[in-house]
């Protein structure tokens, strides 16, 4: 969890560091005259000097490092990005470039949608969403449309996140299903999201996955036999399934490539369809 807080953290450093420093030299200047030992107004700037240095010699390579991650993300959405409205287009969906603050947007079938997955995560203590907010969150190369027989579909490239992820594709279906939050986890990921996982009876399944829910009786009748034979024959690219307020939410890289969310599509479809009847009546 502190690698995910890292950027943040040093975010936070060069501007406390910076304000520090501006604020030390401005008093000892304007006291300089008023000091009774001047040594200590000389120690005083020296400080507020030294400080300005560190955020100089670390600061800037960070910008640095910062800008040219921001300009290749950029450059594999570009890449990416016609073969993503091939796509859509093959669907019968609709695409976007970019949208901000589209969860507040009621004209659009994803109303709600970062808001439930902020609860979701600060529910379960995860962290791609719990530290979040809905401020300074966009969602890119946005796809809209309905999947006969399923519900409304949402693909888009969500940006903002905290670091080390900063941004993830993902794939959205609304089932209806307003039901407890629940997530599946890739093991891969436990430097992410990490967090004791539930051990199920299916041991290819334990392999790669893991279930996150508060309520464990919950969980086992959430992921019967059926859904871990979906997990297990799922494919690689799908790192984490989210089941948030009535949505089911599956992740995967920001580069993943357009044919690859035939299979998310399915998954989810599947996974929502096969959520049992009692479930659905004991959290109605």
């Amino acid at each position: 969890m502190a690698i995910r807080r890292s950027e943040r953290t040093i975010t936070k450093v060069l501007a406390t560091t910076t304000t520090g420093s501006l604020m030390m030299l401005v008093a000892a200047f304007g006291l300089s005259d008023h000091l009774a030992m001047p040594h200590v107004g000389n120690a005083i700037v020296w400080l507020a000097v030294a400080g300005l240095v560190g955020v100089i010699v670390f600061g800037v390579p960070f910008l640095v490092a910062k800008g040219v991650r921001t300009a290749s993300f950029a450059a594999a959405a570009a890449r990416s990005r016609p073969e993503l409205q091939l796509w859509a287009s093959a669907q019968g969906f609709r695409f976007l470039p970019k949208v901000d603050g589209i969860f507040g947007d009621d004209t659009l079938p994803v109303n709600g949608l970062l808001a439930a997955l902020i609860a979701h995560d600060a529910e379960l203590g995860l962290e791609l969403w719990r530290d979040s907010s809905p401020h300074g969150k966009r969602f890119d190369d946005v796809v809209l449309g309905r999947l006969e027989g399923a519900g409304d579909v949402v693909v888009a490239t969500a940006s903002g996140l905290p670091a080390p992820v900063l941004r993830s594709r993902f794939v959205a279906l609304r089932s209806g299903h307003r039901l407890p939050a629940l997530s599946v986890t890739d093991r891969h990921n436990d430097e992410l999201w990490v967090r004791p996982g539930q051990q199920f009876e299916s041991v290819h399944f334990n392999e790669r996955w893991r279930v996150i829910a508060k309520d464990p009786r919950y969980a086992s009748q959430m992921v019967h036999a059926s859904l871990m034979e979906l997990f297990v024959q799922s494919s690689p690219d799908i790192h984490r399934v989210d089941f948030a307020d009535g949505w089911v939410i599956s992740w995967a890289d920001a580069d993943v490539s357009a044919a690859e969310l035939n299979g998310h599509l399915q998954l989810l479809s599947t996974a929502a369809a096969q959520v049992p009847r009692f479930v659905l009546r004991d959290n109605a």
